[in-house]
């Protein structure tokens, strides 16, 4: 893009965004993020420009089994298994795509607790993250990007001193 002169642009792929610039009318580009469970809603959108906005989630590509038990498509290396770290959805928006994409299929594989401590080694990263009852927890760097619809059911992750997360809300 940057070759051809174009200076805004927005191309998604499934849970991966890609902003560049800003959109036709001057302004930030405006990414939703999907609810996990109702399919037809958001959970809020993103506004953001020159970053890469990936959401890795167990609602897409998944299969259930004669027994009813639903597995998707996110594996836990230590397992072997899909995931069942109690997120559901995980999105990460940064500056590098490579870094986005690998930073969000972690923190859902991860968790939240042990997400919290790698996420720490990502200043610039944001990140909203919804576990199975439905909460969100937002970094504080993404809390001015991200406009969550339901408001009542949001935790801001912030950093402390020593590099650690704690959460308020």
């Amino acid at each position: 893009l940057i070759g051809f002169d174009i200076s805004g642009a927005c191309l998604s792929i499934g849970g991966n965004t890609v902003v560049r610039g800003k959109n036709a009318e001057g302004k930030l580009w405006r990414v939703g993020i999907q609810h996990p469970r109702k399919h037809d809603k958001l959970l809020g959108i993103v506004r953001t420009t020159e970053a890469s906005v990936v959401t890795s989630g167990d609602y897409e590509r998944f299969f259930v089994d004669r027994a009813g038990v639903t597995y998707h498509h996110i594996l836990d290396p230590k397992t072997g298994y899909p995931s069942c770290s109690g997120i559901i959805s995980s999105t990460v928006m940064h500056e590098d795509s490579l870094v986005a994409d690998a930073l969000s299929t972690t923190l859902f594989v991860s968790g939240l607790e042990r997400g919290l401590s790698i996420l720490a080694h990502f200043p610039s990263a944001k990140v909203v993250l919804v576990d199975k009852e439905h909460h969100l927890y937002i970094s504080q760097t993404g809390e001015q990007s991200f406009e969550a619809f339901d408001k009542a059911s949001v935790t801001i992750l912030s950093p402390t001193n020593k590099g650690e997360l704690i959460c308020y809300g």
